[in-house]
């Protein structure tokens, strides 16, 4: 993972509560798609 990736997830995550956090990071799970979803989600 590069560093604006991380940057990105941590923009995304950052005001996440556990239970949002835990369906984030199911939702990325070996699955770029997911990432976008997400990204397109906020």
């Amino acid at each position: 993972m590069n560093e604006l990736m991380l940057e990105i997830i941590l923009e995304l995550t950052e005001d996440m509560t556990m239970e949002q956090l835990a369906e984030f990071r199911e939702s990325i799970s070996g699955d770029e798609e997911g990432i976008l979803n997400e990204a397109n989600k906020g």
